[in-house]
């Protein structure tokens, strides 16, 4: 899904704002003495503008992305499967046969096989319903329903390019669609984070 390599170029791009903020702010801060107040918060608030010009940018085509997800995640859950297909045949048979006595290890395994593969895992997935197990190798979680919602990921956006929101929330929140789709995304991005976060918590100013 080339969806995913844009939203996460499009994360990298907020983090790279939101550091080069930081980075002029401490500049700014480190300097103060040389202006009056008044030239100080004049020069603050171009800094505080431009950078809400460039996020308030990012979020406008962060929500387009995020829209695009939504739409091929939907065409993919609706895709059906080859009901002949081989793998799926046989897992089927096997959990027909089988599957009551099977571990949820077992179970879980098979629906390893299919990862990504939606139309398939639904198939199985009715299968269990169908048998009334209730051991199912926790198959829901491979399911795109298991997915967080729009709703979920517009918060998480707004919040990073309005609020004081992590780039890794946002981030954490689409590797879990792309675990579904067995795609890699990278979820930490904001690799200094965790220490900001501490500092922070601490009364501590960030390091320059």
């Amino acid at each position: 899904m080339d969806i995913l390599k844009k939203i996460e170029k499009l994360l990298h791009e907020a983090h790279e704002i939101k550091q080069a903020h930081r980075e002029r702010m401490s500049k700014l801060n480190s300097e103060r003495s040389l202006w009056s107040e008044e030239e100080f918060e004049k020069r603050k608030k171009k800094l505080e503008n431009e950078k809400k010009a460039l996020l308030n940018d990012g979020y406008l085509r962060m929500t387009e992305a995020l829209k695009e997800l939504s739409a091929e995640l939907e065409t993919l859950d609706k895709q059906a499967p080859d009901l002949k297909n081989t793998e799926l045949v046989h897992a089927l048979r096997i959990i027909e046969m089988t599957g009551e006595t099977l571990s949820y290890e077992q179970l879980s395994a098979i629906n390893n096989c299919f990862i990504g593969q939606f139309g398939k895992l639904k198939v199985i997935h009715s299968l269990h319903e169908k048998k009334k197990m209730v051991n199912n190798g926790g198959i829901e979680k491979l399911l795109i329903s298991s997915a967080p919602n729009m709703d979920k990921l517009n918060e998480f956006s707004y919040s990073l390019f309005y609020q004081e929101g992590s780039v890794n929330a946002l981030a954490r929140q689409i590797g879990k669609i792309a675990e579904l789709v067995a795609q890699p995304f990278q979820t930490n991005i904001d690799g200094s984070a965790f220490e900001r976060s501490i500092r922070s918590g601490a009364g501590l100013p960030e390091e320059k």
